[in-house]
C-alpha cells in the first residue's frame, strides 16, 4: 500500500467542486421554488430573500460551469474565462429582467443577481484559483508523507 499522497492528486480531487457548483440549479431551484418559498410567508425577510433565490442561484453556479474541465486552459486563461462568463451571465440576467413582462420587473431580482456572481467571483479568487489543476500545471508531484503511527514505528 501506497503511504503517499500525492499532492497532485490532492489538487485534482478540487477540480470536481466547479461541476458540483455548476450543476447545484437543477436541486437549489426546485428546493428553493417549490419547497421553501410556499412554507415561507411572502411579506418576510426570508419571503423576499426566496423570491430573489432564483437569479441568486444561477448567478453564482453558472459562471463555474467554464471552468468544468480547469485543465484545458492555463491559469490565466481560466481566470479571463471565468470573468467573462461571470460578466456574461450578469449581462443576460439583467438583460431577461428589463425584457420580462413589467408586472415580474424587481429591482431585487438584479441585485440577487449582482450578489451571485460576486460571490462566485469571491470564491474563486479566494478559494478555487489556488486549488485548481490548470493546464499549465506540469510539474513532477510532490509526495507528502502521511503521519506515521507508533506502531509501524516500532
Amino acid at each position: 500500500m501506497n503511504s503517499r499522497i500525492s499532492v497532485e492528486g490532492l489538487r485534482r480531487a478540487w477540480n470536481w467542486i466547479p461541476v458540483c457548483i455548476a450543476f447545484a440549479p437543477a436541486i437549489l431551484l426546485p428546493l428553493a421554488q417549490d419547497v421553501f418559498r410556499p412554507r415561507v410567508s411572502p411579506t418576510s425577510l426570508l419571503g423576499l430573500i426566496l423570491a430573489s433565490s432564483p437569479d441568486l442561484i444561477i448567478a453564482f453556479c453558472f459562471p463555474f460551469s467554464i471552468l468544468m474541465r480547469p485543465g484545458v486552459w492555463s491559469a490565466r486563461d481560466s481566470s479571463r474565462l471565468f470573468h467573462a462568463w461571470s460578466a456574461g451571465t450578469l449581462v443576460l440576467l439583467v438583460a431577461l429582467e428589463f425584457r420580462g413582462r413589467p408586472q415580474i420587473y424587481d429591482p431585487a431580482d438584479i441585485a440577487a443577481s449582482f450578489v451571485g456572481v460576486g460571490l462566485a467571483l469571491a470564491l474563486f479568487h479566494a478559494i478555487l484559483r489556488s486549488r485548481l489543476t490548470f493546464g499549465d500545471d506540469h510539474g513532477q508531484p510532490s509526495e507528502i508523507p502521511k503521519p506515521i503511527s507508533h506502531a509501524a514505528a516500532r
